[in-house]
């Protein structure tokens, strides 16, 4: 699905460290973020390692999705400041890695 999406909507999930590979807008909706704060809780400060913008009423989140059609391009540095944040590499040689690192375990 996100390679046919034009933008990702989403809340607290973690689907945005996926989709920001594609550098295509991200929206945040979280309009109990007050609560979600305290229970169940965050590992991150959300607001500031978001990639993007987050609504926090259906009529901003409406409004944001519509700027983002608009000028997919807007956050650009910011998706790519949070895309380096939280993936080491970005290479496209993980799989490689990934073999390299089994076939070192020499398991018999």
């Amino acid at each position: 699905m996100y390679a046919i999406a034009d933008v990702l909507i989403t809340d607290y999930s973690s689907s945005i460290f996926e989709y920001i590979y594609l550098n295509r807008p991200v929206v945040g909706f979280a309009p109990d973020l007050e609560e979600y704060k305290v229970k169940p809780g965050l590992i991150y400060d959300y607001e500031t390692i978001f990639p993007g913008p987050i609504a926090k009423d259906w009529n901003s989140l409406k409004k944001l999705i519509e700027e983002a059609l608009k000028d997919p391009s807007k956050y650009e540095s910011i998706r790519k400041d949070r895309l380096a944040l939280f993936h080491k590499f970005l290479d496209g040689n993980s799989t490689k890695r990934v073999i390299d690192l089994i076939t070192d375990l020499n398991i018999k």
